[in-house]
């Protein structure tokens, strides 16, 4: 299945699904990989989420 790196909109708390009640429930504020799934296009969609940015892509110093 694929993932989505989400982040919460700020001062929301977005509840994950696949997590049982109790702590840690909610998408943590430095956001989580989750399933790309119809709930998560929705927050999306609705933004209450966005995507995480891409990490830049590592370089290797050539030697010229």
């Amino acid at each position: 299945m694929n993932t989505l790196h989400v982040i919460p909109a700020p001062g929301l708390l977005i509840p994950m699904p696949d997590v049982p009640a109790g702590a840690g429930r909610h998408l943590p504020a430095e956001g989580a990989v989750v399933n790309d799934t119809a709930f998560w296009r929705r927050r999306l969609a609705d933004g209450e989420v966005t995507l995480a940015p891409e990490a830049p892509p590592k370089t290797s110093k050539s030697k010229d």
